[in-house]
């Protein structure tokens, strides 16, 4: 069975255009014979692979290198590489963004020894995860938990102590009470445990820490 580029557009969502880009950069054959261009089922297949390979962010340079035999498996360990430190600075920017829109104010980090924007810049993506994934291990995330049911039983402060050593970023409590206050009001994991008043009252309390 033929199928025309009308039909590839309509149920494939390749467009006319998309698929003279692909003749242009080598990664099909061209059309040689001057008529509206038919396809057979091994074509729809190739234009398939080709689409979902450029959706996953291959270059049509790099999809050309892998239609023409280069080791599949290698080339998606390279882009796996690459979409998993995207994935990584896109987390630290809506971690950053959750203790902003919290907290009202634009964390800082010019306490820290460098002077490099770059540095400070990347050193806050990273500081301000979430308390859950800051936990070395389950019973250091038990250890956390135990702190924060104690601290809405008794309001003790005292208690918070306790919870800022866990978090252990040495002397900058600024960071420790932004990442408590901002966490427990945006990560549905503490609202599931403690519930969402109680939630509010502990990230209150530590608001207020040192002050």
């Amino acid at each position: 069975m033929k199928y025309k580029v009308k039909w590839i557009e309509d149920h494939m969502g390749i467009t006319r255009n998309m698929i003279r880009r692909y003749e242009k950069k080598g990664v099909i054959s061209k059309n040689e014979n001057g008529k509206d261009r038919e396809f057979d089922e091994a074509d729809l297949i190739q234009l398939w692979n080709i689409r979902v390979m450029v959706s996953l962010g291959f270059s049509l340079d790099e999809v050309k290198e892998i239609m023409c035999g280069s080791n599949l498996r290698e080339v998606s360990e390279k882009r796996l590489k690459i979409l998993k430190e995207e994935c990584r600075d896109l987390q630290g920017k809506i971690n950053f963004l959750n203790v902003v829109k919290t907290t009202g104010e634009i964390p800082s980090c010019f306490k820290r020894s460098t002077n490099h924007f770059e540095e400070i810049y990347n050193l806050g993506l990273v500081q301000y995860v979430s308390p859950f994934e800051r936990a070395k291990d389950i019973w250091s995330l038990i250890d956390m938990l135990q702190l924060l049911h104690e601290l809405c039983e008794t309001n003790d402060k005292g208690i918070i102590d306790e919870l800022y050593e866990w978090y252990g970023i040495g002397n900058d409590r600024d960071v420790f009470v932004q990442v408590f206050e901002t966490y427990l009001l945006c990560d549905v994991r503490f609202e599931e445990i403690f519930g969402k008043e109680k939630c509010c009252e502990l990230s209150a309390l530590i608001a207020n820490y040192g002050k």
